[in-house]
C-alpha cells in the first residue's frame, strides 16, 4: 500500500496547457506559470531536461529538419529541481526569418527529463549547439524549489560535457575482418605485420596514411556512444576536411612498445612458433588484425594501458602518452568502439563509486561531499582527509532518499560529472594482450616474479624493458635466436585457463603488497576450494600437466593453483589461522596427484606443518609424527630434513639422527660498533679507526679486512655463493647453456635454460658434465683450452649467474681456479649441478685466497646473536670433507669510546 502511494506520488500530474508531467509538490505553481506564458509567448517552447538537476531547453526545430534528426531515446523519471553550478546548460536556438526582428519573450523554462545515459546525436552537417549565456541560470523571476542538499559553492569551474567528436572517431568503428575467413584474417595479419616491421620506425607514417585513407571513404553515420571534455572539445570540433591525422610521434617515429609488440606478434604468430596459428588462435586473430590495422596512436594507448596496473585513466592521463595533433578523444574512442577500452558514461560502465572518489581532485570530491550534506574543513589536503571524505561519501550513498529508492546510482552519476570521461582497460583485451606475451616469453610473464620487488613495476613492461636494452646493443642475452615457442597448450581456451590462474595470483600479490591480508586470505580460499574440485571430478588437465617435464609443467594452471594454496597458507598463518594452514598443507601432502606439483616444496610443507603444530597449536605428538613422515619423505631434499630433524631431537631425545653433519670450526675477532640509537633498523654498526679517520662497515666487511691482514690472504670477496657461480658457469658455460638442447630455450630474451632450477637440469646434461668434472680431475691443463675458449667468446653476455666483473682477466679467473685442487673444483661443481635450485646458496659469505701460496678458505660470518642456517651448515661441512679450511667467524661487539662519538656521528 504504501509503495503504491509513493508510486502515484512519483507519477506526477499532466499539466493541461503544456503537456508536460510535473510532480505533485510543484502542480500548482507549474500551471500559474503556464498561464503566464501562454499569454506573452506565441507559441510553446519544448525543452529536454539531461538530469534531475540539469535543464536544457530547445526551441523545436522546422518540420523540414525533423526526419533527418536522429531520434531520441527517453526514459524520463519527471521531476524539476535546480541547476547545479557544474552542469553546463546548452539552448537550441532556431533561425529567425529576416523580417522577423522583434524577439519574443521568453517562458519559464520546463523540462522534461531525460537518463544521464541517453545520447544526443548531431548530424555532420549540424553546428555544434552554442551556449547562450542569457540562459546559463534560471531567470530572477523563477521561483524553483529548494535543493534537498548543499550545492556545491559558487565561483567554483568544473569539468562539463559535450557531445561533439571529429570524425576520425568512427574511423575504426567497424571491424575489417567481418566478411573474411580464418585462412584471410591470417595472411593479412601476417602481410600488414611484415610491413610495419620493414617500416620500422617509420610505421606511424604508413597507418597515418592508411587512416586517411579510410577516412575519406566516409564511412555510414554511427550514433556516438561517449561525452568527451569541453577542454577537447575545440580540438575535437574539427571538419572533416580539417582533420589533421599524423603518426603518434612526428619527430622519433613509432613508440618503442608498440614496435616491439609487433616484433612479438610476428614471433607468436608465425608458422616457426610450432602453432598452427588458424586453429590455436581462432576469431582471436579478427581482434588482433582489427588492433594491428589501427593508427599507431591508438596502438600506443592500447599497449601503455596493458603495462599499467588495470585502472580508470582520465583524458589527462591519456593525453601524457600522445605527441601528435590528434585529438586524445578521437583515440580513446575508437578503442570504446573497437571493446578494447570500457568508457565511464552508460549504464554498462563498470565503474564503481569508490573507483570514481579515487580519481576524484580535492575540490571535485569536496563539492560532491558537501552536495550530500557532508561538511568538510578548507584545510590542507592529507590523507587522513581525503579518507574521510571517501568514506562519509560511500557512507551517504548507501541510504535511500525520501521516496525509498537507493541514493547510490545518484551519487555515482554525480561522481562521473565531476570526474569527466575515463576510460579503462577491458578484461578480455588485457587477458589477450597476456596471452600473446605469455607465448613469447613465458618465464618473464611468471607471476611469481612479482613476489620481487624488482618486478613490481609489473611483468609485461619489464619485458619491454629488456627488448629496449637489447635494441640499444646494452644487453646480450646467451638465448639463442628461435622461432620456436611453448606448446603446453592445446587451443586458446587451455592458454586463457592458465592466464586467468596467473591474474588470481597477481590479485594475491597486490593484496600482501598492499598488506590487504584478508583479500588475500578471502582469494587463496577460494583457489584451495577449485583445487579440490578439480581432484574430485578428475580433471584431464591434471593428467595433462603432469606429463609435461617439470621445466613446462610449471606453466600450467594445475602449478599455478597449487602455488596459489602456497601463498594461502602463508597469509593464514600470518592472520593466526593456524588451523586452516594446518588442513591445506595435509590436503596438499596426502593428495597424490599433487605430488609432481610440489616436487619442490614437499620440505617446506613439512617445515609449517610441524611448527604450526608444535609451536602455535601445542600438538607436540603430532607434530614429531610430521617431522618423522617428512624425513622418510623421498622427495624431501637435505635441507628440509636437517632442520626436521632438529626439531624431532627437541620433542624426543630419544630420536634417531639420520643426516650426520660435522660442527665447523669457530674463529672469534672483535669489532668496535657505535651506539644502536641512531634511527635506523640495524642493530649492530661497526667501524673501523684509520688514521683517525671514522669509517663504518658491516660486519662481513670487517671480518674479510681482519682476514686479509692478520691471515695473509691477498684475494678476497664478500659474494657468498656468487664467486662459486661465476666459476661454474665459466668452465661449463658450453653444456649449462647449450644451444642446441630442445626445449630449454622459449624465448630470445632468456639468461638461461627453463630447466636450470628444474629437476630435470642435471640428468639432461649427465653424460657431459660427468666427462667434464673427469677431464678437470685429471688436471687443469686437460680443460684450460675449454675455460679460455668459453670465457673469451661469451664475455660480457647476460648468462645466469655468471659476474663478469668477478674476474677482469682470464688469468685473474685461472689464478683462483689453481688455488684449488682438480679434485675439489670438479667435486664442488658436482654437488652444484644435481641441485641447481637447493644447492645454489647457503655458501660461506666470504671466499678467500692467496694464489702465489695457492691456498683457498672459506668463512661465514656471524655477528652478535645470529646463528647458522641448515643450508649454511651442510655447505661447510661438505666444504671441510672436500679437504678447503672452512670456518665460522663469530665477531663479539665492543662498545665504541665516548671521544668517538661526534667523529663516528659526521661518519654517517
Amino acid at each position: 500500500m504504501l509503495a503504491d502511494a509513493f508510486k502515484r506520488a512519483s507519477s506526477g500530474k499532466k499539466c493541461a496547457n503544456c503537456g508536460v508531467i510535473v510532480s505533485f509538490a510543484f502542480v500548482k505553481r507549474h500551471e500559474q506559470t503556464c498561464l503566464k506564458s501562454a499569454t506573452s509567448t506565441p507559441r510553446r517552447k519544448s525543452a529536454v531536461v539531461v538530469d534531475d538537476d540539469e535543464i536544457i531547453c530547445d526551441d523545436p526545430p522546422p518540420k523540414a529538419d525533423l526526419a533527418e534528426e536522429t531520434p531520441v531515446r527517453r526514459q524520463s523519471t519527471r521531476s524539476v529541481t535546480a541547476v547545479s553550478s557544474d552542469i553546463e546548460v546548452i539552448e537550441f536556438v532556431p533561425e529567425t526569418p529576416a523580417s522577423s526582428s522583434r524577439p519574443s519573450k521568453r517562458a519559464l523554462p520546463v523540462a522534461e527529463v531525460v537518463d544521464d545515459d541517453e545520447i544526443v546525436v548531431l548530424s555532420d552537417s549540424e553546428e555544434p549547439p552554442k551556449r547562450n549565456p542569457r540562459h546559463s541560470s534560471p531567470p530572477p523571476s523563477a521561483k524553483l524549489p529548494k535543493p534537498a542538499f548543499e550545492s556545491p559553492k559558487p565561483g567554483k569551474s568544473f569539468p562539463k560535457t559535450t557531445l561533439i567528436k571529429s570524425p576520425r572517431s568512427k574511423v575504426f568503428a567497424v571491424n575489417p575482418s567481418a566478411d573474411l575467413s580464418i585462412e584471410e584474417v591470417y595472411t593479412k595479419v601476417f602481410e600488414h605485420l611484415e610491413n610495419l616491421r620493414i617500416a620500422g620506425r617509420g610505421a606511424g607514417r604508413l597507418l597515418a596514411t592508411e587512416t586517411k585513407n579510410r577516412l575519406s571513404q566516409s564511412p555510414a553515420k554511427r550514433k556516438l556512444d561517449f561525452a568527451s571534455s569541453d577542454e577537447t572539445a575545440k580540438e575535437s570540433n574539427a571538419g572533416e576536411e580539417n582533420v589533421d591525422i599524423d603518426q603518434t610521434d612526428p619527430k622519433y617515429g613509432t613508440p618503442y612498445v608498440v614496435r616491439f609488440f609487433w616484433v612479438i606478434l610476428a614471433r607468436v604468430l608465425g608458422r616457426g612458433s610450432g602453432l598452427e596459428a588458424e586453429t590455436f588462435w581462432g576469431d582471436t586473430l579478427r581482434r588482433v588484425y582489427w588492433l594491428t590495422t589501427m593508427g599507431d596512436a591508438e596502438q600506443h594507448f592500447f599497449i601503455r594501458a596493458c603495462l599499467r596496473k588495470p585502472q580508470w585513466l582520465t583524458l589527462e592521463d591519456l593525453s601524457k602518452w600522445d605527441t601528435s595533433n590528434t585529438a586524445v578523444i578521437d583515440i580513446a574512442t575508437n578503442l570504446v568502439n573497437a571493446n578494447f577500452f570500457e568508457h565511464s558514461v552508460g549504464s554498462s560502465s563498470s565503474m564503481t563509486l569508490a573507483e570514481a572518489l579515487t580519481k576524484l581532485q580535492r575540490p571535485h570530491l569536496i563539492a560532491l561531499a558537501r552536495t550530500y550534506g557532508i561538511k568538510v574543513a578548507e584545510k590542507r589536503e592529507s590523507e587522513g582527509q581525503r579518507a574521510y571524505i571517501t568514506n562519509k561519501v560511500l557512507e551517504a550513498a548507501g541510504g535511500k532518499c525520501v521516496f525509498g529508492t537507493p541514493l547510490y546510482p545518484k551519487v555515482l552519476e554525480n561522481a562521473k560529472k565531476h570526474l569527466g570521461p575515463c576510460y579503462r582497460i577491458r578484461d578480455e583485451a588485457l587477458d589477450l594482450f597476456n596471452a600473446i606475451l605469455t607465448v613469447y616469453c613465458p618465464s618473464s610473464m611468471d607471476a611469481i616474479r612479482l613476489f620481487d620487488p624488482m618486478f613490481k613495476s609489473g611483468l609485461a613492461r619489464a619485458l619491454m624493458y629488456q627488448m629496449l636494452l637489447m635494441e640499444q646493443k646494452k644487453l646480450t642475452y646467451v638465448a639463442p635466436e628461435i622461432d620456436a615457442c611453448i606448446h603446453n597448450f592445446d587451443s586458446s581456451e587451455a592458454l586463457m585457463k592458465y592466464i586467468a590462474a596467473k591474474r588470481d595470483e597477481t590479485a594475491m600479490c597486490d593484496a600482501m603488497l598492499s598488506k590487504d591480508y584478508e583479500l588475500m586470505y578471502n582469494i587463496g580460499s577460494s583457489i584451495y576450494l577449485k583445487v579440490k574440485q578439480i581432484l574430485e571430478a578428475d580433471d584431464p588437465m591434471i593428467t595433462h600437466a603432469a606429463s609435461l617435464p617439470q621445466y613446462l609443467r610449471r606453466y600450467t594452471e594445475p602449478w599455478v593453483l597449487v602455488r596459489c594454496c602456497m601463498h594461502s597458507i602463508d597469509v593464514m598463518e600470518r592472520i593466526r589461522k593456524y588451523d586452516e594452514a594446518v588442513e591445506v598443507i595435509q590436503f596438499l601432502l596426502d593428495s597424490e596427484k599433487l605430488k609432481l606439483f610440489l616436487a619442490d616444496r614437499r620440505g617446506h610443507l613439512y617445515e609449517r606443518l610441524a611448527l604450526d603444530l608444535h609451536s602455535h597449536l601445542k600438538r607436540k605428538a603430532d607434530s614429531l609424527a610430521a617431522c618423522v613422515r617428512g624425513i622418510e619423505d623421498p622427495m624431501v631434499r637435505d635441507r628440509a630434513r636437517l632442520l626436521l630433524q632438529d626439531r624431532a631431537l627437541k620433542l624426543d631425545k630419544n630420536h634417531v639422527v639420520t643426516l650426520k653433519v660435522n660442527e665447523p670450526t669457530v674463529l672469534s675477532i672483535q669489532g668496535h660498533i657505535v651506539e644502536k640509537n641512531l634511527g635506523d633498523a640495524r642493530v649492530n654498526r661497526f667501524y673501523i679507526e684509520t688514521n683517525g679517520e671514522v669509517e663504518i662497515v658491516n660486519v662481513e666487511e670487517l671480518a674479510l679486512r681482519h682476514f686479509r691482514k692478520e691471515k695473509n690472504f691477498h684475494g678476497g670477496m664478500h659474494t657468498e655463493g656468487g664467486i662459486w657461480h661465476t666459476v661454474f658457469g665459466i668452465v661449463c658455460f658450453d653444456i649449462v647453456f647449450d644451444p642446441e638442447l630442445e626445449g630449454v630455450w622459449l624465448s630470445p630474451v632468456l639468461d638461461g635454460p627453463n630447466d636450470l632450477d628444474t629437476e630435470d637440469f642435471y640428468p639432461r646434461r649427465q653424460a657431459k658434465f660427468e666427462s667434464r668434472f673427469e677431464e678437470i680431475s685429471k688436471g687443469y691443463t686437460n680443460v684450460e683450452g675449454i675455460i679460455e675458449m668459453n670465457y673469451r667468446q661469451n664475455k660480457g653476455k647476460e648468462a645466469s649467474g655468471v659476474d663478469w666483473s668477478a674476474f677482469p682477466s682470464f688469468n685473474d679467473l685461472m689464478a683462483f681456479i689453481r688455488c684449488l685442487k682438480p679434485l675439489q673444483l670438479a667435486q664442488i661443481f658436482r654437488r652444484i649441478a644435481e641441485d641447481h635450485r637447493h644447492n645454489r646458496s647457503g655458501f660461506p659469505d666470504l671466499t678467500l685466497w692467496d694464489a702465489p701460496a695457492r691456498r683457498i678458505a672459506v668463512i661465514e660470518v656471524k655477528g652478535p646473536n645470529d646463528k647458522l642456517s641448515t643450508k649454511q651448515r651442510l655447505w661447510l661441512d661438505f666444504f671441510t670433507t672436500a679437504g678447503i679450511e672452512a670456518a665460522v667467524c663469530m665477531v663479539f661487539a665492543v662498545k665504541k669510546r665516548r671521544d668517538l662519538q661526534s667523529r663516528t656521528q659526521q661518519a654517517l
